[in-house]
């Protein structure tokens, strides 16, 4: 068969599959309601009217166990590329990205490399990617096994192993099994010349090959929907109904569907709203907010298909909503990296140092020139994740040191520092804290003083320079682990690989020894959970995420979610009773304050916004760029934060605007008080809505007994934890003030980052 017979065969398909991802999407509520899948979207029942109760769309990334050609080329046109804009006057692309006429939903990649651009074609489709078959003398492409080329075609073509392939996003990798040197790919070509498929399918479903492999994966597997999607949908739900009854609906809904699995979001939003629903919260698992996720693929989609279906956002109009966007920062998470630490800390040896190494995903800075056929317009100078990932690292510290560190009776000598940075000890650059999916040729400049290290970057300073002997990286951000934390992040920063059994068997975790030669090789050597390195070797200990703790995780994440209902001034069965509210705004902050009664000088007051338009008006240009054609090291160029010594060094304080509530919740949940500390020497006072987050802190002043105090200096604020059903130490917030106590008055003041459940106690 010949090239012109195989794109005449294939531009039809081709360019429909496209077209398909691309194009509006049609309205699935009848699929929807016939769904037997393995999550339960079944409606709440109860006699609370549709229009009253609150829809839930809980989303994420929904990826497969096992091979779905769907899912993948679905959610690549989704997540990369998205519909492009063909002329001005088109609708539902006020969100779009870019200038006309490039202008594009997702910008993720390059133009001319997402979209066929004239004179710039190859860049869309230059080659093909085929497995050969050495009996049959015949190449099979990969995206179209009915593309079949016969050696005789081929001869004449240039032809390399696909493992030469030049690949356009790093995360991507071809490379042989490190654990055994095995090439899996070794049957597959890539052939220079255009065949009618996207260059991006064809090498994006090359990768899957190899991680089916590299995972011990069977290819001929059914997909099905990861497990750890279906606890955190049953589990949340069931938390949340409990504490709602049909106040509210919960149900999920993915950025791509798995065929007969699952469903996308932004079709079960429209399918809520044609029941009736009028006002929605969508919420997203991940632990580090970040626009891209949660904006450009969460709310991204579900904006763009309703409008698509004539649907109107907004108050009083077709449907209100709302985001719930992180599950950090507070009680229940903190705990959880506690006990994620604790399964792997115990085999270190006690009473030496461990360093603490916390990596989140991270996020490319500051991103692509988002102008021209060559453009990448995903706003990432706008991204306000690299200031909430680091947030997330100083609030669970504080946890971390009192369960481990010899100060607070704990075992071992917990070190979270390195050399080389600047300003204070709790800075950014002075820290072991991490981006996991940036590798070395991650889209920063490594010559910033102010860049974002990657976890191989931090090694190369915590062990050749500053000789630690104990590491334990703590991948912090995924709720489950995928193929992210088993595999990308590990190519990424030259970390060792799980066996294929331990991978079957969900053991995610890895420990090794590690030392650097004079050349600056990296040697490694995996070692038992319970095994020690040599004297001039360092113990590391890379943990899995929360996949054996989703039950844990469920109760955080329902708590989040909780308080998004309760900005719609609709409250759980807790036998709250509000003495005061107000509005906060984002911009301009604001307080609440109890003027009367039993919690009279009770009151919650928020920091303005001191950077207003940062980083939400920064563009590619504004940014600090210290080479390059697009050079910027000026007196004005934007720099990325290093440290918070103050809460105007925060880009932001309220993450949007709120009713604020002042009250008091009697039951901890349905049928269990909410008891008092036996030290209380006040009232357990609520501030909502429950878990609202802030990066700038905010005060609370609450009052307290005067009789019950025998020492002020000995006052101790505390904050309920409703995973432990315990109270925890509120402690200090970057940028804020150590508590303060007006005897006169009666009262506290402490600065906070989380809102919930707060109390006073004499002693600690």
């Amino acid at each position: 068969m010949n090239i012109p017979g195989i794109k005449r065969l294939l531009a039809v398909a081709a360019s429909s599959v496209v077209i398909a991802a691309c194009a509006p999407q049609a309205d699935n509520t009848a699929a929807v309601e016939k769904n037997t899948m393995p999550i339960d979207n079944t409606p709440v029942v109860g006699p609370t009217p549709i229009e009253e109760r609150i829809a839930i769309v809980n989303t994420g990334w929904g990826t497969p166990i096992g091979n779905s050609p769907e899912y993948r080329e679905g959610l690549g046109n989704r997540a990369y590329r998205g519909p492009r804009q063909t002329s001005e006057q088109e609708k539902c692309t006020e969100s779009y990205l870019g200038e006309w006429p490039y202008r594009v939903k997702q910008g993720l990649i390059p133009y001319a490399v997402a979209y066929k651009t004239p004179m710039l074609e190859k860049l869309y489709d230059g080659l093909g990617v085929y497995k050969y078959d050495a009996e049959a003398k015949t190449y099979t492409n990969i995206v179209y096994p009915k593309m079949i080329l016969t050696s005789n075609e081929v001869r004449k073509m240039k032809i390399k192993p696909a493992t030469t392939i030049k690949l356009p996003i790093e995360r991507l990798n071809l490379n042989p099994d490190p654990r055994t040197g095995e090439d899996y790919l070794s049957d597959y070509f890539v052939i220079k010349h255009p065949n009618g498929i996207h260059d991006l399918d064809e090498i994006g479903r090359l990768t899957d090959v190899r991680l089916t492999f590299v995972e011990g994966m069977d290819p001929n597997e059914e997909p099905h929907l990861n497990e750890t999607y279906v606890i955190l949908h049953s589990g949340t739900k069931k938390i949340l109904v409990d504490m709602f009854g049909d106040k509210i609906d919960f149900r999920t809904g993915y950025y791509e569907s798995v065929p007969g699995q699952s469903v996308r979001h932004d079709d079960l939003a429209v399918q809520m709203v044609r029941e009736g629903h009028k006002k929605m919260v969508v919420s997203r698992e991940t632990t580090d907010y970040n626009n891209y996720a949660i904006y450009t693929m969460g709310r991204g989609w579900i904006d763009y298909t309703l409008c698509m279906n004539d649907i109107e956002i907004g108050k009083d109009k077709d449907i209100e909503i709302h985001d719930v966007r992180q599950v950090g920062r507070n009680p229940e998470y903190n705990k959880l990296v506690v006990d994620l630490v604790a399964k792997h800390i115990k085999n270190f040896p006690e009473g030496e140092e461990v360093s603490i190494l916390y990596t989140n995903y991270g996020m490319p800075w500051p991103g692509g020139n988002p102008n021209g056929n060559m453009s990448s317009p995903q706003p990432l100078a706008k991204e306000t994740f690299h200031e909430n990932g680091f947030n997330n690292f100083l609030s669970a510290k504080h946890y971390l040191i009192a369960a481990f560190d010899e100060s607070n009776g704990g075992k071992w000598k917990l070190n979270f520092s390195k050399s080389g940075g600047t300003g204070g000890e709790e800075s950014r650059t002075n820290s072991l804290y991490s981006y996991a999916m940036q590798g070395t040729n991650k889209v920063s400049f490594e010559d910033d003083p102010l860049d974002f290290p990657n976890i191989r970057e931090n090694l190369d300073i915590a062990i050749p320079k500053d000789k630690r002997k104990n590491i334990i990286i703590v991948t912090s951000h995924w709720f489950g682990d995928n193929e992210d934390t088993k595999v990308v992040i590990r190519d990424l920063n030259n970390l060792p690989y799980n066996s294929k059994e331990e991978f079957k068997n969900h053991e995610f975790w890895v420990s090794w020894c590690e030392r650097y030669t004079e050349d600056g090789t990296v040697e490694q050597q995996v070692i038992e959970d319970t095994a020690q390195c040599d004297d001039d070797w360092t113990r590391i200990t890379l943990t899995d995420v929360f996949y054996k703790q989703i039950p844990d995780f469920n109760v955080g994440y329902a708590m989040r979610i909780r308080g998004a209902v309760e900005r719609y001034g609709v409250f759980p069965n807790l036998d709250i009773d509000i003495a005061a509210e107000g509005a906060i705004t984002k911009a301009g902050g604001g307080a609440v304050e109890v003027t009367q009664g039993e919690l009279a000088g009770a009151k919650l007051w928020v920091h303005p916004d001191y950077k207003p338009g940062i980083p939400e008006d920064l563009t590619y240009f504004d940014v600090f760029k210290p080479k390059g054609r697009y050079k910027n090291v000026g007196e004005d160029a934007f720099r990325p934060f290093n440290e918070f010594t103050k809460p105007e060094d925060h880009a932001w304080s309220a993450w949007d605007d709120f009713t604020g509530y002042i009250g008091t919740q009697g039951m901890a949940k349905p049928g269990v008080a909410l008891k008092a500390p036996k030290a209380a020497i006040s009232s357990v006072i609520y501030f909502g809505p429950y878990r609202t987050l802030f990066n700038a802190p905010s005060v609370i002043t609450m009052p307290y007994d005067k009789s019950k105090v025998s020492d002020a200096a000995n006052i101790q604020v505390m904050i309920y934890n409703d995973l432990t059903s315990e109270y925890d130490p509120v402690y200090g917030v970057p940028g804020g003030q150590p508590m303060r106590v007006d005897e006169a008055a009666g009262t506290v003041s402490f600065d906070v980052q989380a809102l919930g459940n707060f109390v006073l106690v004499q002693g600690s």
